[in-house]
């Protein structure tokens, strides 16, 4: 029509004041629809990153990340709790103080969203503060700005995030080790390959998730049998071919023979353990046949004093009757019987450890092939020690029994020297 213009409909401004309510109503619901559209589209776009995570699961190289983080949530949880108490002061701080002067402090909302994006980087308004020379209108010195700044970038960035990465990379260093150890953590690439050769290897299979529901199906398992062979599983799938029986029985047997080397590994470890423990008790025990081996010294040495007291009668009075108590005061047949006795039973409990920590080694020998060096050198000096043993507890035996024959000197009113009872 010829009174029709580009963008205007016709007899628009005739329209009522419901048929307006209306439209306005329309254009309401569709404003609507087109915001739940966008939070709809953005949570689907998080399930799509979450999947992400969910494949992730399968290569243990590229789980780390959510690893770390949840071996480091407790700490870094608590750490969080120390960054806020110092981030929120700061940013309390700076809307004080600034507030009335720099709209980026104007508000409390907006001082902590000043605060973080200096830690990211963005701070002109500090440049443009510290470049000025009329300084601040509420007649704040400028210094207090640029003391707040370098004490806030000091602490919060320096040092706090600074913590914060050295508690993330700490977890992330301890799973990358036990990553490294693990048989299956193969890069990703070469995990790729090994999918693209089996689904070649694989195809007209029967998929693996169906024998897998049929094989869990409490009501008539496929095949209850524990013992597994070709003909058993071809008996309970009939639809399957006789290549993947093959193929299948080939795969559970490389996955048994891992699964035994992961064992053998874990029991390398605890015999490790009580090497470990057998070698402490080893230490103890020899520690305490020093002291026993000292104390007999002490005491034997105690025997030869009445020789040299003889020759000793000039000098301090009350020295010499702290000798000639020593000298009526010799250790007994008992003792010495006893202490020689007591060190022959420690050295029997250390002979016990060292043939139980020699049959260990030897128990552990066949199963680590080849033999480390570090190990048959501990084989070694394992020997050496039970050696060395046998010939002590063999000692102690004799000197036993020739303590058991001696009659110790005793002392008498003779055999004191005439000073001392002069003296007295």
């Amino acid at each position: 029509a010829p009174d029709e213009v580009e963008g205007v409909i016709p007899g628009v401004m005739n329209m009522t004041s419901a048929q307006l309510e209306a439209v306005e109503g329309d254009l309401t619901s569709i404003n609507t629809t087109f915001f739940y559209l966008h939070v709809t589209m953005s949570v689907n776009a998080v399930s799509i990153v979450a999947k992400f995570f969910k494949a992730f699961q399968a290569n243990p190289r590229l789980r780390l990340v959510t690893d770390t983080l949840v071996r480091a949530a407790e700490d870094i949880a608590h750490f969080s709790i120390v960054f806020l108490a110092v981030f929120l002061a700061f940013a309390v701080l700076g809307h004080i103080s600034f507030g009335s002067d720099l709209v980026q402090f104007s508000s409390f909302s907006r001082s902590i969203n000043t605060a973080f994006i200096v830690l990211m980087g963005e701070f002109g308004w500090y440049v443009t503060v510290t470049n000025s020379t009329v300084g601040l209108d509420s007649g704040m010195p400028v210094a207090i700005v640029v003391l707040w700044f370098w004490t806030y970038m000091i602490f919060v960035l320096l040092i706090m995030l600074n913590m914060l990465l050295a508690i993330v990379l700490e977890h992330y260093t301890v799973l990358q080790e036990q990553v490294r150890d693990q048989h299956d953590a193969q890069p990703v690439w070469k995990q790729a390959k090994q999918f693209v050769q089996r689904a070649k290897a694989t195809k007209g299979f029967v998929p693996l998730f169906d024998l897998l529901c049929k094989l869990e199906d409490k009501s008539g398992p496929a095949h209850p049998d524990i013992k597994v062979t070709k003909e058993s599983v071809m008996k309970a799938f009939p639809e399957m071919k006789r290549e993947q029986a093959e193929w299948l029985m080939d795969w559970l047997t490389r996955e048994a023979a891992l699964r035994m080397l992961e064992h053998e590994e874990d029991e390398h470890i605890v015999l490790l353990k009580e090497l470990e423990a057998l070698f402490e008790g080893l230490a103890e025990e020899q520690r305490v046949i020093g002291l026993s081996v000292t104390s007999c010294n002490e005491k034997l040495s105690r025997l030869k004093v009445p020789s040299s007291v003889q020759d000793s009668c000039s000098g301090d009075l009350r020295a010499k009757k702290e000798i000639l108590q020593l000298a009526l005061a010799p250790p007994t047949r008992g003792q010495l019987v006893m202490q020689l006795a007591a060190q022959a039973e420690t050295l029997k409990e250390l002979l016990s450890t060292a043939t139980a920590l020699t049959a260990r080694l030897d128990a552990m020998a066949p199963s680590t092939q080849p033999l480390p060096v570090a190990l048959k050198e501990l084989t070694q000096d394992v020997a050496a020690i039970k050696s060395r043993v046998d010939r002590l507890t063999v000692t102690t035996a004799l000197s036993t029994s020739r303590s058991g024959e001696m009659r110790p000197q005793r002392a008498t009113s003779r055999e004191v020297p005439l000073c001392f009872v002069l003296n007295d």
